[in-house]
């Protein structure tokens, strides 16, 4: 009977475990001292080029996990060790929507769901918050006023990150206000409301779409004004126009109500004259129809002092009780 003694082959080292994100890869075994080395495949799939060389190619490799063998033989003797190389696919193709102009401080986004990988909000500039990072459709809060861009990653482990972005430009409805060239008419005259506003583009509830019209109300009337800016936001504001049946305005110049308002234009103190001063009242309004003087007329030449008041047109109204008796225009230069 004859024994052989076998040598124990070089202890197998299979090398570190990989992850790629492509169909093959390079083995990396190590290279026997005693024994020859062989590669084998234990579960997945993939095609190794040259099963005897420790650094052998593979080809063909599954998606996900693919066990080799790397086994150091000699004679009856072995030594094994196994690696993985677990292959990634490239994630899906990144849609981050289509951007979006909103008169708010919130939105909605609209990315595309990933088949392959997963998808992570990020802000590239501008400000705002997140409600979910991971959403494709997350709400967003506290937009910065104008451009905010944000960015929508769909990763899928080692392989290249798809990426695409989309803009959020958030604006302010505009600055809007409507006033009236004279806070109080009698029926059938004539007043210009006029606006102060940011909008490029207005309607008034008249139909018109100038920055200004006039009217010729027979009773008191409120009339709206809707501004819209570039961004196509909307603002909305209303003026009041004041309208009084002026009854006693015929009795203006009779003997008994007789009124004089002078000089006019002024440089300041204006004079009234008037017959009767039985519970009469002046009333003198600036250009927006701010009240800005009131008082009881106790003589039958009665002045106001306007030096204090801006250039401009104001109105005097002088009443006896519920009744208005004299209305006029005055310049102030």
């Amino acid at each position: 009977v004859s024994l052989v003694v076998s040598a124990l082959p070089t202890a197998a080292n299979a090398g570190v475990s990989q992850t790629v994100c492509a169909t093959g890869a390079t083995l990396n075994g190590n290279t026997p001292l005693v024994g020859v080395g062989s590669w084998s495949l234990v579960s997945g799939a993939g095609a190794i080029t040259s099963p005897t060389v420790p650094g052998s190619a593979v080809t063909g490799l599954g998606v996900g996990t693919n066990v080799f063998q790397w086994t150091i033989t000699n004679g009856v003797c072995s030594s094994t060790s196994t690696m993985s190389v677990k292959r990634d696919v490239n994630p899906s193709i990144s849609v981050a929507g289509a951007s979006q102009t909103v008169c708010a401080n919130t939105a909605t986004l609209a990315a595309n769901t990933p088949s392959v990988g997963t998808g992570a909000w990020s802000i590239v500039s501008g400000s705002g918050v997140i409600t979910s990072s991971t959403s494709p459709s997350t709400g967003l809060t506290g937009l910065g006023l104008g451009n905010n861009v944000w960015q929508w990653q769909i990763s899928n482990g080692v392989c290249p990150a798809s990426t695409s972005t989309v803009s959020v430009f958030a604006s302010s409805p505009p600055f809007i206000l409507a006033f009236s060239s004279s806070s109080l008419i009698c029926a059938g005259q004539t007043a210009v409301l006029s606006s102060s506003s940011s909008a490029t583009s207005y309607t008034w509830s008249t139909g018109s779409n100038s920055t200004s019209i006039s009217v010729s109300p027979t009773v008191t009337t409120t009339y709206t004004l809707i501004g819209t800016n570039a961004a196509g936001c909307v603002a909305t504001t209303t003026v009041i126009q004041n309208v009084s049946a002026c009854t006693g305005i015929a009795e203006a110049n009779t003997a008994n109500n007789s009124v004089a308002v002078y000089p006019n234009p002024t440089n300041g103190e204006l004079t009234i004259s008037l017959q009767n001063t039985e519970n009469a009242f002046v009333e003198v309004y600036n250009g927006i129809g701010q009240l800005i003087a009131k008082e009881m007329v106790n003589e039958n030449e009665f002045k106001i002092d306007l030096k204090e008041q801006p250039v401009g047109i104001y109105h005097l109204r002088l009443t006896k009780g519920a009744e208005q008796i004299y209305k006029t225009k005055v310049v102030k230069n």
